[in-house]
């Protein structure tokens, strides 16, 4: 077990620092927590960035000392971001996480499980009005109709109303990376072990792209929670939580 451990968290499009909150609880006993917002996101100010500069920042935000090494948890947008941060900085972390997120989002022929270009570029196009009323209905459809039942779906949904919505420049900014960006080859390259935490019911990240990623990397494990949409950590957390743990503790 490493003996000084920081868990750098990064959520994912329209989303908040704030969303790992059953994380930090958890993770604290056994390390530092180091969760940020993303440019445009929280009080960070956007300067037309890239998956690059995204990566960059986050990294900054780190600050490592000589003895510590990173979890990298990546939820969604933020996956791709800390793949990005492992093709840059690869020393840096001990394990990495991607909740919810794959290294591709849009449909190929060689990757026919992501999205459309059409339901990205429809999406972009609803967010030119009411982006409030618009980024809750997308993030109410991520969620199935069992997990909007459960108990702690209440503090979930108000967690998520309560964001701050980025501006519209921001938000066409990151659907435009999503639909472009393609870090297949960085995560069947990766030195660093990489648990792909899915959940069977997930519109984003179906379970069609499991024999994709299976098949990437010796490095690569995949996990699927039951009855979980786009937010296992978030829906599941105890249950994540402990996946992860494990994950930590026996790929080393």
């Amino acid at each position: 077990m490493l003996s000084k451990m920081v868990f750098l968290m990064v959520h994912g499009f329209g989303a908040s620092s704030q969303w790992w909150q059953r994380q930090r609880a958890y993770f604290e006993r056994r390390g530092r927590i180091v969760a940020v917002d993303l440019p445009g996101h929280g009080r960070k100010p956007w300067h037309d960035e890239t998956l690059e500069t995204m990566s960059d920042q986050v990294m900054a935000e780190l600050q490592l000392s000589s003895d510590e090494k990173a979890v990298g948890l990546g939820s969604s947008f933020g996956g791709m971001v800390m793949i990005k941060s492992i093709e840059k900085y690869p020393h840096l972390f001990s394990h990495i996480i991607l909740a919810g997120s794959m290294p591709r989002f849009t449909a190929t022929p060689d990757f026919p499980a992501g999205l459309s270009l059409e339901k990205i570029d429809k999406l972009a196009a609803q967010l030119k009005g009411d982006r409030q009323a618009v980024m809750t209905m997308f993030f109410r459809s991520l969620f199935t109709r069992q997990e909007r039942l459960l108990p702690d779906h209440a503090r979930v949904k108000e967690m998520y109303q309560h964001t701050p919505v980025p501006s519209y420049e921001v938000l066409h900014a990151f659907l435009q990376i999503l639909a472009t960006e393609d870090l297949r080859r960085v995560l069947a390259r990766t030195p660093v072990p990489v648990q792909v935490v899915l959940g069977d019911a997930d519109p984003i990240c179906p379970l069609a792209v499991r024999s994709s990623l299976e098949g990437m990397s010796s490095m690569l494990r995949v996990d699927q929670v039951k009855e979980c949409g786009h937010f296992p950590f978030l829906s599941r957390p105890d249950e994540f939580n402990a996946r992860v743990d494990g994950f930590i503790q026996t790929c080393h």
